[in-house]
């Protein structure tokens, strides 16, 4: 059985990746470079330290890096203090917690801006921590974040089920060994929702499907 949850944040328990998603699109097109869809997914699921370090070393902009991500993470900043949790999630929180799971969040965002909207949202008090991907130092198409977390959860991967909504998370944590619910976000293209669907454990469209359930 189960023993420990790992949980993504954007678009798995908060409803945050519009809001992202509007970030990234309104400061490319300020720097005036063409928002395209082959950008948006470039950037949809990397850091923000790695999406200013692309787009600065990509497009000729009056920005350094450094800058744009100062810029950015301002900007994602103010954008947190309006988004809410996802349907079910405080609720099945709450069953976790009273079942004695270890839980907690490995985000692709800053963990100072994650841990900011985790604690305004009531989300800490029922995580044992909170790992970012700036703690580890690569994104999500690799599995460190993952691995960090059950290290610090002392269990090992097949013990683990994490919670994930983009792809790259999915896939990186499913290749060694974790269990993985994917979690349907209206931001994630059908392409990735089917491929989704094929790699992971389960496939949920709200943490209302399941209720009282240890998965």
């Amino acid at each position: 059985m189960t023993k420990g949850y790992v949980f993504d944040m954007d678009g798995t328990l908060i409803d945050s990746m519009p809001m992202l998603e509007g970030v990234d699109k309104s400061f490319v097109e300020s720097v005036k470079i063409p928002f395209t869809d082959e950008l948006a997914d470039k950037l949809k699921y990397i850091p923000i330290s790695e999406a200013a370090k692309y787009v600065a070393e990509t497009f000729n902009t009056k920005y350094t890096a450094d800058e744009m991500e100062k810029i950015l993470i301002d900007t994602v900043r103010q954008g947190y203090t309006t988004v809410k949790l996802k349907d079910g999630v405080r609720e099945y929180l709450n069953f976790c917690r009273n079942r004695g799971i270890k839980m907690c969040i490995a985000t692709a965002t800053l963990a100072s801006s994650a841990t900011e909207v985790a604690e305004r949202l009531g989300l800490m008090e029922y995580m044992d921590f909170l790992v970012s991907c700036s703690d580890v130092g690569v994104s999500k198409d690799k599995p460190d974040v993952f691995l960090e977390a059950a290290r610090r959860m002392c269990l090992a991967p097949c013990d683990v089920t994490v919670f994930e909504d983009g792809l790259p998370g999915a896939k990186s944590a499913k290749s060694v060994g974790f269990n993985v619910i994917a979690v349907y976000d209206s931001s994630v293209t059908e392409t990735e929702s089917a491929e989704m669907k094929k790699i992971s454990d389960r496939y949920i469209t709200s943490f209302t499907e399941l209720k009282d359930t240890v998965v």
